[in-house]
């Protein structure tokens, strides 16, 4: 979107192509959305912010989008819940997906290959060594690329095959979140998936140990 300067900020002679300051433009209307997920409002904010010169007295603007999230009541602020989805590898729905921000690879337990119909031979060797938080090493043999479904998000996705049963089926990365333009948000019990200019909101998996 290209807007052209008033007189007042017009190139004199002998100055400098250059603008100092905020220039604000009142033609442009901030727009703001409302999403109602489970109770919650988020906010998804448009306006017009910041601004190059480009030629003499043309100024680019670009269109900034944010997202607010609402402060909970008290009674949906006291949970220790952690973020579980529901998403499906290879066309198989699995259930129990654990967002992790603190984590530093893409983890998918042995016994998840029957599910997703893979096996040992499918997989691809590597020596990388995980340490868990309790300082406990686990040697991840093999990794696998595969395609990873959430909501309208997908994407290859590489998992490393680890020999353990632990409480998730699969455990999802701080570098996937931040690729795939995620805001993952457990006060709240939700995810935001950024799509171009928009977010689309994934539900949580209420129930991640009935099954």
């Amino acid at each position: 979107m290209t807007k052209r300067c008033s007189k007042d900020y017009v190139e004199k002679k002998n100055e400098f192509t250059k603008l100092e300051g905020d220039v604000v433009d009142s033609s442009v209307t901030p727009h703001e959305v409302i999403i109602e997920e489970a109770g919650q409002k988020v906010y998804q904010q448009g306006i017009a912010k910041d601004f190059r010169v480009k030629g003499k007295g043309v100024v680019e603007f670009e269109e900034v989008v944010k997202v607010l999230f609402e402060k909970p009541n008290l009674n949906k602020l006291v949970h220790i819940k952690p973020l579980y989805l529901c998403a499906k590898i290879k066309g198989e729905e699995t259930g129990k997906e654990l967002v992790d921000n603190g984590t530093a690879v893409n983890i998918l337990p042995r016994n998840m290959l029957e599910v997703i119909e893979k096996t040992v031979g499918d997989l691809t060797p590597t020596r990388v060594v995980i340490s868990g938080f309790s300082g406990k090493v686990l040697q991840a043999k093999r990794m696998i690329e595969v395609s990873f479904k959430l909501d309208s998000l997908t994407a290859q996705t590489m998992f490393f095959i680890v020999d353990t049963v632990p409480n998730y089926n699969v455990l999802l990365e701080n570098d996937w979140i931040h690729v795939n333009d995620c805001i993952p948000s457990t006060l709240h019990q939700m995810l935001l998936v950024w799509n171009e200019s928009k977010f689309e909101v994934v539900h949580t998996n209420k129930k991640p140990f009935v099954t």
